[in-house]
């Protein structure tokens, strides 16, 4: 396996108990598309003896900075997410300089509307997208919409305001919580939120096979039951020789 280049930590950020972002310096000469994903790795200890592990992780950085950032979960059992988790500033991680993955706005056609629907740290793709010149050149009104489980989840809002502050009256973001209630928050899960139409009322917009582009991200029964949703609506997933409306990455 390529390894790729070791890259020190340049600033951390521990949003709750187990969401945590890490930015460090990018390989050289990186090749990357916003929504892409690399591959991170640490030498880590299993079973009493060291181990090089990798995971995929989608960047959250606009390709064009100087600095690459990834937000992380840290699973209970995972063997990278928990070592990972506990690197601060001026450690180092592996990463690999090419991205990889098809989940870009080049795969995407343009539309009136573009729908970014999003669970846990499956946000972070979109992020990186929103900070590029592309989807505000290709869609008019765009929604992002990020199904988290409590409010302290609620990430990134800095970044997101600072995007709406830039493109006035183009973005809307729409959030479901699953496991707190909190007063004027819509508490259900956001396959629950497209079926009793708090999504669109919210957005004051209609999904439509003819205006809509939706682009999935995260846990797989979202994005499996939110296709089969929007399939009885009329969309078809997006492909290469038949371009359809729904293009999805799952976050496992």
């Amino acid at each position: 396996m390529d390894k790729g280049q070791p890259c020190t930590i340049l600033q951390r950020q521990q949003w709750t108990e187990d969401l945590c972002t890490l930015w460090f310096e990018p390989p050289q000469q990186p090749k990357i598309q916003a929504g892409q994903f690399i591959r991170v790795g640490l030498e880590v200890e299993v079973d009493g003896e060291k181990e090089f592990v990798a995971r995929p992780y989608s960047l959250v950085n606009a390709p064009t900075d100087e600095r690459w950032e990834i937000y992380f979960n840290r699973v209970p059992d995972g063997p990278l997410s928990r070592p990972l988790f506990d690197l601060q500033e001026g450690d180092q991680l592996w990463a690999t300089g090419q991205g990889n993955g098809f989940f870009t706005l080049d795969e995407v056609p343009k539309a009136q509307q573009l729908w970014l629907i999003a669970t846990g740290t499956g946000i972070g793709p979109f992020l990186s997208i929103l900070q590029t010149p592309r989807p505000w050149q290709d869609y008019q009104q765009i929604v992002l919409v990020h199904g988290i489980k409590q409010l302290a989840d609620k990430t990134y809002s800095a970044l997101l305001a600072q995007l709406q502050s830039q493109y006035p009256g183009r973005l809307q973001v729409l959030y479901t919580i699953t496991r707190e209630t909190v007063v004027g928050a819509y508490t259900q899960r956001v396959t629950e939120a497209l079926k009793s139409g708090w999504l669109e009322d919210s957005a004051g917009l209609q999904i439509g096979a003819d205006q809509t582009q939706v682009m999935l991200c995260g846990h797989p029964d979202m994005v499996r039951e939110m296709t089969g949703l929007l399939q009885t609506r009329g969309l078809a997933k997006n492909r290469r020789r038949a371009p359809g409306q729904i293009t999805s990455e799952i976050y496992r």
